[in-house]
C-alpha cells in the first residue's frame, strides 16, 4: 500500500489474495469513499508497489514493469527492483531503463545510498550524516509470498533483520534484542517518519548557512539562543531544524506488533506506543495499517498520531470502463495443466489457467465443448480427483475442495453447480515440501501425498501421506500406508497419480515417483540443471529409503523430461475404475 502525493491523496494497494492481486484506489475523506479497481485489467502475480513521475508503478513475479497513471510526484527517484535469492543469500539491483523498456543490472547503488526493502515499505535513503556505510541493503524475513512459494510456507530460518553488502556481497545479520522475538503472526515492518514540514519566509534557509548566521549575530550562551526562539516564531523554526542538522532523527525505525519501535540501525532505545499494536500492515513513510471492527481499515501514523479512515475490502467497485493497455502483449492462451477422465468415461475435468491462476474445466463427449463458471474463483491447483460421483481438488493451501457437477439444461454442457471446502488446512506447513499429489485409495478414501525436496528443489528426499477425514474436516497423517492399505502402492506424478494393490513382487507400502519432477525455484531457472540419470525413484514407507529405477538411456531417451505412469483397465481398483 502507497499514499500518493497531490492536490487529492490517493492511496493505491495490491488487493487480492497472496499468490494473485489488482490495483487498487481510493481517496479517503471523499463523500463516496470507497475501492475501485478495473473489470478489465487482468489478475497478476503482483509482488511490489511504489510512486514514481506522477504514476503508479508495480512489479510482478516475471520482473515486468507496468505503470498506472494517478497523480503527481515530488518525492521518489527511480523504480528499481531488487531481487531477492534463496535464504537470503544474495541480492541483486536492477534500475528500470524506460527508455529502452528493460531492466539493467547496477553493481552499486551509491557510497552514500542504502536501500531498506520489505513487503510493506521499501525506500532509499542517503545515510551519510548518520555515519553509515552506504551501498548497502537493509532487509527483513518478513516476506510470506516468497517463503511461501519456496519454502512451503515457512518464515526464513535466518534472522529477522540484516544487510547485506553489494560492494562484498556478504551479508551482515543484525541480532534482534530480546523484545524482537514475539509470537505474533505479523511480521515487522520499516517506518521513515517524514522531517517536520512548514511554511518558512526568510529564515527557511539551508540549516548550515543559517547555523554561521547565528553564529554571528548571537553569543555561544544556549539561554539567550532559546529567549531569542521564544521571541521570533521564524527564528525558533529555523533553530528546531539546525538542531536536528546537528542531531539527526534515525535513518529509520522498526515496528513490532508487540507496541515497539525501534530506531534503526542500533535497535536499543525504543518507544512504547499502546496505540500501535496487532497492526497488520504499512504504507508509505510513518503510516501502520490496521484492521479495525466492521472490516474498516485505518491508517495511523505513531510518531504524529494522524489517523486517516480507509473503507473496507468488502465494498470494492468493479470499474466497466475502457482501460488502454500499452506495451502488454495479451495473455497466452490457458493450457491444461491435469486432466482426468471419470470411471464411466462419461465426463472430463481438467484444470486450466496459468501457474496460480486456474479454473476447474469441465467438457462431455455429448456436447463437445468446455464450459467453466464465471462465478468460481481462481485458485492455485495443486491436484483433482474423482471420487464418489464428485470432483475434489486439491489447493496449494492443502484445502480440499467438492466439486458437485451438473447439467445445463440450455446448452447440455456439465457446470459446475456447487463448491464445499470439504478439508481446511490445519497442518503445519513443512519448509521442504513442494508437490502434492491427490489420489483416491483402494477404500475410496483421498489421500495427500506430500512430496518433499531438499531445499536446492531438485532432490526428493521423503514422502509423507495424509488421509481425508471428511467428517472432521481434517488431515489426518498416516504413517504408513500398511496402516490402512496393506496391500496398496501408490503411483504419484503430475500427469496421473494411481493407487494400485501390490502385484509381481511389488509389495505394498511404497511410493513410486517420476524422477523428472522438479521443484526448483523460479529463480534457479536460469540454471541449467542437469537431466537426471533415472526416470523414477521408489520410496520405502517402511524404512524411509529411497530407490532410484528405470535408468534414463542417453541414445534414445529425449532430452525434454515427458514421463508419465499409464494404466490398463485391468489395473483398477474396483470394477472399471479409470482415471
Amino acid at each position: 500500500m502507497v499514499i500518493c502525493p497531490g492536490q487529492e491523496v490517493v492511496v493505491v494497494a495490491i488487493v487480492g489474495d497472496q499468490r494473485l492481486g489488482k490495483v487498487a484506489t481510493c481517496r479517503p475523506g471523499a463523500s463516496d469513499c470507497c475501492w475501485l479497481i478495473s473489470v478489465h485489467d487482468p489478475w497478476m502475480e503482483l509482488r511490489d508497489i511504489a510512486f514514481y513521475d506522477g504514476q503508479v508503478y508495480s512489479v510482478d513475479g516475471r520482473g515486468c514493469l507496468y505503470a498506472w497513471s494517478v497523480g503527481e510526484d515530488k518525492y521518489t527517484g527511480e523504480p528499481t527492483v531488487v531481487l531477492r535469492s534463496d535464504a537470503t543469500s544474495e541480492f541483486t539491483v536492477f534500475r528500470a531503463d524506460l527508455t529502452r523498456r528493460r531492466w539493467v543490472e547496477v553493481k552499486s547503488v551509491g557510497d552514500d545510498t542504502v536501500l531498506f526493502v520489505g513487503r510493506w515499505s521499501s525506500v532509499s535513503r542517503r545515510v551519510s550524516r548518520y555515519s553509515m556505510p552506504g551501498n548497502r541493503i537493509h532487509f527483513l524475513d518478513d516476506d510470506d509470498a516468497f517463503s511461501r512459494h519456496h519454502f512451503g510456507g515457512y518464515p526464513f530460518c535466518g534472522e529477522q533483520v540484516g544487510a547485506y553488502d553489494i560492494t562484498d556481497g556478504k551479508t551482515y545479520p543484525l541480532l534482534p534484542p530480546r523484545e524482537l522475538h514475539n509470537d505474533s503472526d505479523t511480521t515487522a515492518t520499516w517506518l521513515f517518519p517524514r522531517e517536520e514540514e512548514g511554511v518558512f519566509r526568510w529564515s527557511d534557509l539551508p540549516s548550515d548557512v543559517f547555523g554561521q548566521i547565528m553564529s554571528l549575530l548571537l553569543p555561544s550562551s544556549s539561554d539567550e539562543r532559546l529567549r531569542l526562539a521564544l521571541v521570533s516564531r521564524d527564528w525558533r523554526a529555523s533553530i528546531m531544524r539546525h538542531q536536528r542538522r546537528l542531531h539527526p532523527p534515525a535513518v529509520a525505525h522498526l515496528a513490532l506488533p508487540n507496541c515497539r519501535i525501534f530506531e534503526y540501525p542500533h535497535l536499543k532505545s525504543h518507544h512504547h506506543f499502546k496505540d500501535c499494536a496487532a497492526f497488520t500492515g504499512a504504507a508509505s513513510d510513518d503510516w501502520l495499517l490496521f484492521d479495525d471492527d466492521g472490516g474498516i481499515l485505518r491508517l495511523t501514523s505513531p510518531f504524529t498520531g494522524k489517523t486517516r479512515l480507509l473503507p473496507s475490502l468488502s465494498v470494492i467497485h468493479s470499474w466497466d470502463g475502457p482501460v488502454e493497455i500499452e506495451n502488454e502483449p495479451a495473455s497466452s492462451a490457458m493450457a491444461v495443466q491435469k486432466l482426468l477422465v471419470s470411471p464411466d468415461g462419461g465426463l472430463v475435468a481438467a484444470i486450466v489457467g496459468r501457474e496460480y491462476f486456474a479454473k476447474l474445466a469441465l467438457c462431455t463427449m455429448d456436447t463437445f465443448s468446455w464450459s467453466l463458471s464465471a462465478h468460481d474463483r481462481w485458485r492455485w491447483y495443486e491436484d483433482i480427483a474423482f471420487s464418489d460421483g464428485k470432483v475434489y481438488a486439491l489447493t496449494g493451501d492443502e484445502d480440499l475442495l467438492a466439486f458437485d457437477v451438473g447439467i445445463d439444461t440450455d446448452t447440455g454442457n456439465a457446470v459446475v453447480s456447487h463448491v464445499k471446502r470439504v478439508v481446511k488446512r490445519q497442518l503445519p506447513r513443512h519448509s521442504s515440501a513442494k508437490v502434492r499429489y491427490l489420489v483416491r485409495s483402494s477404500r475410496g478414501e483421498l489421500l495427500m501425498v506430500r512430496r518433499h525436496f531438499s531445499l536446492s528443489g531438485e532432490t526428493t528426499v521423503r514422502f509423507s501421506v495424509f488421509r481425508a477425514e471428511l467428517r472432521s474436516s481434517r488431515w489426518a497423517e498416516v504413517s504408513t500406508l500398511g496402516d490402512y492399505y496393506s496391500d496398496e502402492v501408490l503411483f504419484v506424478g503430475r500427469p496421473c497419480s494411481r493407487a494400485v494393490r501390490e502385484r509381481d513382487g511389488v509389495r505394498g507400502d511404497q511410493i513410486f515417483f517420476l524422477k523428472d519432477e522438479s521443484c526448483a525455484p523460479l529463480w534457479a531457472e536460469r540454471i541449467r540443471r542437469d537431466v537426471p540419470g533415472y526416470h523414477a525413484g521408489v520410496y520405502d514407507m517402511r524404512d524411509e529409503l529411497i530407490t532410484d529405477i528405470l535408468p534414463r538411456q542417453p541414445w534414445c531417451d529425449s532430452p525434454a523430461p515427458t514421463t508419465t505412469w499409464l494404466f490398463r483397465d485391468a489395473d483398477g481398483l474396483d470394477g472399471g475404475y479409470n482415471e
